[in-house]
């Protein structure tokens, strides 16, 4: 199989609102009629909906809060482990017992016990908010290495915040005018992040025509893209050249404009370069992109150690698929009702 190309080598990445009136009461009358109003504007504008209580955890909640906090291998040690059977049975049990129950975490994501166990669930889409938060958890579990090699593990908005702006991008003739979006040029400038001086390669889920998720491997250095398709029969070579346009087009504009890098180590206004990484494992029953891809860029940015990308299996994916689910709950869920104990 095609080995990664050694980027960690080259790098070494309704608000509430307050109305004030005031009004001229000069008669009774007048005085009832703007009461009148002011129960009326009150009355409409007051939230129907009240806000969501804090999820009380239950007795089985803290039994299997208990049982993971003792686990060492929750999160996973290795990148491709056994899963912790006896773990994830209790797990799946308690939440599924109940699905409704609403977690608002420290990490500021918020969301339900149905929403973690579709991320374990074999061949079930995921959303940009899964990844997301997928993304952020592997963040702070490999920080050590992704500070030390100057990698990033970053937000899908990265790709879709460029696809969004892309049509603006291109009908400018001074593309090195173009005003970008903060929440971009935030991600470029992020402290201790920065591209180009703390960062030189970026990992980022990208969807293709809301139907598939890849990898993206972006070395801002050599200006070149790998791409970690798990169904890379899905698009021909062409396709992939269209749907990558956007990227490989904007990020030398983005790059120059806001990062300013020294001009030594900067390549220019060419657009990146990409190539597909081969012989990979190829997820052909389809829904699992998702997971399969964030799993490639966490292999991909250790230098795709055994056993490889190339000898996952079906039954590797249903596995990781819970793993990640229990690992999200027990680093991101747990510190939100307890003080966290990990091995």
């Amino acid at each position: 199989p095609t080995k990664s190309s050694g980027f960690a080598e080259h790098a070494s990445s309704v608000n509430a609102f307050v109305a004030t009136a005031t009004s001229k009461r000069t008669s009774l009358p007048t005085l009832n009629v703007e009461k009148s109003q002011v129960l009326f504007f009150f009355l409409t504008f007051l939230p129907t909906t009240p806000p969501t209580p804090r999820h009380q955890p239950s007795d089985e909640e803290c039994n299997l809060a208990e049982e993971l906090f003792k686990c060492p291998s929750i999160p996973a040690l290795a990148l491709i482990a056994p899963l912790p059977q006896h773990q994830w049975d209790l797990f799946h049990a308690t939440l599924t017992a109940n699905t409704q129950a609403f977690h608002i975490t420290p990490s500021q994501f918020d969301f339900s016990n149905r929403f973690i166990l579709e991320i374990a669930q074999p061949q079930k889409w995921v959303t940009t908010f899964h990844m997301e938060i997928l993304m952020y958890m592997l963040a702070g579990r490999h920080r050590e290495l992704l500070d030390r090699e100057k990698l990033a593990f970053t937000t899908p908005y990265l790709a879709s915040g460029i696809q969004e702006v892309f049509k603006g991008f291109k009908k400018l003739a001074r593309k090195d005018r173009f005003k970008w979006d903060t929440r971009l040029t935030e991600l470029v400038l992020q402290p201790g992040k920065k591209w180009m001086e703390d960062v030189f390669t970026i990992y980022t889920p990208m969807i293709w025509e809301d139907r598939h998720w890849v990898g993206l491997a972006i070395n801002l250095d050599m200006g070149y893209v790998e791409i970690l398709d798990p169904l890379p029969t899905l698009y021909g070579d062409n396709k992939v050249q269209k749907l990558m346009d956007p990227i490989l087009t904007s990020l030398p504009y983005l790059v120059k404009k806001v990062a300013k890098p020294q001009q030594t180590q900067f390549r220019g206004l060419k657009p990146f370069h990409w190539e597909r990484i081969t012989g990979s494992y190829i997820n052909e029953r389809s829904g699992d992109c998702g997971p399969v891809s964030i799993k490639f860029m966490e292999l991909h940015s250790h230098g795709d150690p055994l056993p490889h990308m190339s000898r996952i299996t079906d039954g590797t994916v249903d596995d990781l698929r819970k793993q990640y689910a229990m690992d999200v709950y027990k680093t991101i869920v747990l510190p939100a009702y307890h003080v966290p104990t990990f091995p």
